[in-house]
């Protein structure tokens, strides 16, 4: 499985998707998730370029972007939008202490 849409069901956790291993794509957007310490859980999906959390509680967080940028490597978009070197970086060097 590469790509998985979720969007509008209700989720308010990321759960269940251990297995998922080859995922390049995932959309959990529309939904209730609404904790960042659920997006530590996405960092065993070496493969994922795509992120689509628009919609949920979590993503009207004012660190929500940088947060999901340190946490889920090599990330090419998020919500619709391309993700830049620089941003990662800046978003890495900013949670430095807490990805140790």
């Amino acid at each position: 499985l590469k790509d998985l849409s979720l969007f509008n069901n209700l989720i308010g956790q990321v759960e269940g998707l251990d297995n998922c291993k080859r995922l390049q794509c995932l959309s959990l957007g529309n939904n209730n998730i609404s904790a960042l310490d659920n997006i530590v859980k996405l960092r065993h999906f070496r493969n994922l370029k795509l992120l689509n959390l628009e919609g949920n509680p979590i993503s009207r967080e004012g660190e929500y972007r940088m947060y999901i940028l340190a946490y889920v490597n090599d990330l090419t978009y998020l919500d619709y939008s391309m993700v830049t070197k620089a941003e990662t970086v800046a978003a890495r060097e900013q949670y430095q202490d807490e990805l140790l």
